[in-house]
């Protein structure tokens, strides 16, 4: 026989013999051994052998004479399933209490879930009382990408995916433009699919130089074909043959006329005549001089 099941051995005989002892009304404590067992044993006051018999005298000189029945004391092994009610375990009728209570394992039961868009209560199904364990499966996310355009966009998983674990933007989809200035305005756009810009270059703009020479009439300089305007104007030099009259101050008497002259830039056509005086000591020849010539005769 080996060690281990003589311990065993033994270990059954002790249980064996403290059920032994509550069979009899002894309550055994808990943590007790194997060495309390004899005190136990003395405790029990009859052990049911046979019938007890007590004489006592009486105050007449007589005796009384007491019989007992022997006392068995029968003891009941219970077993109990938890419930998710509290539960009271009593003897059953013959018997004096428990000598003990086997307490089934719960019955407990294991679940999973699978989360959604919505909260979700796990629980057991009959007959057990409750979850040992809950396997709370991956949230069913899904990836996607989404490439930029000139509206607004709402990316959503598609089910059974309830949510988006990640969404890559793509990069917004630019070209680059460019554009000459011109005498009116310009809407430029991108070309598709492109959705604007990276970069845009303007061109300078194209403009003309001009070169005007003073003259009597007013001039209007504008730009030569392909040109939107005018970076410079330069003006020449009056000509030789305009002369600033603006500080002149003859009037129309001043002037022998019929000639005409030029008076802070007027034309001026002069007035002024001249006389010849003549003189001699007879008559003037008719052929002498022109109208409104004087001719002073003198004595001889």
């Amino acid at each position: 026989m080996s060690i281990s099941s003589e311990i065993a051995r033994i270990i059954a005989a002790r249980d064996d013999a403290f059920d032994a002892c509550e069979e009899k009304g002894v309550t055994i404590e808990a943590g007790s051994t194997i060495d309390d067992l004899g005190d136990y044993i003395r405790s029990i006051s009859s052990g049911g052998g046979g019938v007890v018999v007590t004489d006592e005298d009486d105050s007449h000189g007589g005796i009384i004479r007491t019989i007992e029945a022997p006392t068995t004391y029968k003891m009941q092994a219970k077993t109990a399933t938890p419930t998710t009610s509290q539960q009271t375990i009593t003897p059953d009728s013959g018997y004096l209490g428990l000598k003990n209570v086997t307490i089934s394992a719960v019955s407990l039961e294991t679940a999973s879930a699978t989360p959604t868009t919505s909260s979700q209560t796990i629980t057991p199904t009959s007959p057990y009382i409750g979850l040992s364990s809950v396997t709370v499966a991956a949230a069913p996310l899904e990836s996607k990408s989404v490439t930029p355009t000139a509206s607004s966009q709402t990316v959503e998983p598609t089910s059974p995916n309830i949510g988006l674990s990640s969404v890559t933007v793509a990069a917004a989809p630019l070209t680059s433009g460019s554009a000459t200035p011109t005498a009116s305005a310009q809407t430029i756009n991108p070309t598709s699919p492109n959705i604007g810009f990276s970069s845009f270059t303007v061109a300078a703009t194209p403009l003309d130089t001009a070169t005007i020479t003073p003259t009597k009439s007013q001039q209007t300089a504008t730009p030569g074909t392909g040109k939107v305007g005018l970076s410079s104007v330069t003006i020449n030099a009056i000509p030789s043959n305009y002369i600033d009259t603006t500080d002149a101050n003859a009037t129309a008497s001043d002037i022998v006329s019929p000639k005409t002259a030029y008076v802070n830039g007027v034309k001026v056509s002069g007035n002024l005549t001249f006389v010849t005086y003549y003189t001699g000591s007879s008559d003037p020849s008719s052929s002498l001089g022109s109208n409104g010539d004087i001719y002073l005769k003198t004595g001889a």
